[in-house]
């Protein structure tokens, strides 16, 4: 029927392959850029990076 969009099945174990996080941050009086690539997403991460940066 025209003005309807086809329904996209997709499994509900759907997996994103590949996919990164990537992390970055700025020292405004330096200029250097500090960063980090984590395989996951979650506030585990980000609170390591945090550190990270108040460590530098």
């Amino acid at each position: 029927m025209p003005g309807e969009h086809p329904t996209i099945s997709r499994d509900s174990e759907y997996k994103r392959n590949g996919t990164l996080s990537l992390l970055a941050g700025i020292d405004l009086v330096t200029g250097e850029v500090i960063g980090s690539i984590e395989e996951r997403h979650r506030s585990r991460e980000f609170v390591d990076f945090l550190k990270k940066l108040d460590a530098h």
